[in-house]
């Protein structure tokens, strides 16, 4: 992957986690918002999401780097905390109109 792919990826990924903690804080009226760290692999990035003040952690997201199946930047929701549900992308982080932006994560197939 190129340098120029990877930061606009990173860039994409961001402006998604922007919009999740925005979710978040429309349907909880608060201030306190989750925070996101990113773990990159060799075909995905996890997305763990966690809030202040609390030990545990929870997978998010897993976003894709490079996978046969795929597009680079396709959203897939977790199967697991270490892998993703393969069965579709429930949009891609490079084409914001693609996917809604929730704090639970990517949205269930219809």
């Amino acid at each position: 992957m190129t340098n120029d792919m990877t930061a606009k990826l990173t860039a994409a990924i961001h402006q998604y986690l922007t919009a999740c903690e925005r979710d978040y804080v429309s349907h909880h009226n608060t201030a306190r918002k989750p925070t996101y760290t990113l773990e990159t692999g060799r075909k995905f990035i996890r997305i763990w999401r966690q809030f202040a003040g609390e030990s545990g952690r929870s997978c998010h997201a897993f976003v894709v780097l490079t996978h046969p199946k795929f597009r680079t930047g396709d959203l897939l929701k977790p199967a697991t905390w270490k892998a993703p549900a393969m069965n579709a992308a429930r949009g891609n982080v490079l084409e914001p109109s693609s996917y809604r932006a929730q704090w639970t994560g990517p949205e269930y197939l219809r």
